[in-house]
């Protein structure tokens, strides 16, 4: 009876001493790279990190390959830096944030795609972005990594809907949130600009699968 009770406790203390290793080994990875870390067939979407912003910067360099209506706007290594910043404290602040784009052929960073916390007519919503260099665009990709950052929010975090709030005139993109799943829900105001609301819910992704 004593030596079954002995191996009991040797069997919960080995339990304990594995459980705890998981969570160490996976803080240490968290710390280096978050919980945000998706695979797709090209491409490969993570966290920022402080070294992106030389990239960041090249990515877009010139007012007109960013996407109507940015918050930011990272035509230099300055602005590049200040995106990172405000995007390390989305990680921190809400569990989610805006991603870093490679294209795993090359190993290059050629935009950004995520999720951010935005305010349409008064409201607090999330909102799923996504900014390519224009070299990159028309290939499918952009559709590609919107549709992982989608899935990957409904798979791991409480949202219950994805928005995108786009531009009029912004064909591309209101194509690729129809590609998306998602659809036209309303005229909206961002950052004093009219803008196109289209958006997807748990229910209807759950229907696409």
């Amino acid at each position: 009876m004593r030596v079954g009770r002995q191996v009991y406790i040797f069997i919960a203390i080995v339990g304990f001493i594995f459980f705890v290793s998981l969570v160490i080994l996976a803080r240490l990875y968290f710390k280096k790279d978050g919980i945000f870390f998706i695979e797709t067939d090209r491409l490969i979407l993570r966290k920022f990190r402080r070294r992106d912003k030389r990239a960041l910067s090249k990515v877009f360099l010139k007012n007109e390959d960013v996407v109507y209506f940015s918050t930011w706007k990272p035509i230099d290594r300055e602005g590049a830096k200040k995106f990172i910043r405000k995007t390390f404290k989305s990680y921190k602040e809400n569990g989610y944030g805006q991603l870093a784009v490679i294209l795993k052929e090359k190993g290059k960073l050629i935009g950004s795609c995520g999720l951010h916390k935005i305010k349409i007519d008064g409201q607090d919503l999330v909102e799923m972005v996504c900014q390519l260099a224009k070299k990159y665009c028309g290939k499918g990709l952009g559709t590609e990594a919107s549709k992982a950052v989608r899935d990957y929010a409904f798979r791991y975090l409480y949202v219950d809907t994805v928005l995108s709030c786009i531009h009029p005139y912004n064909v591309s993109s209101i194509r690729v949130a129809e590609k998306n799943g998602m659809r036209y829900l309303k005229e909206g105001k961002f950052l004093n600009h009219h803008c196109l609301v289209y958006g997807i819910t748990r229910d209807e992704w759950n229907h696409l699968k």
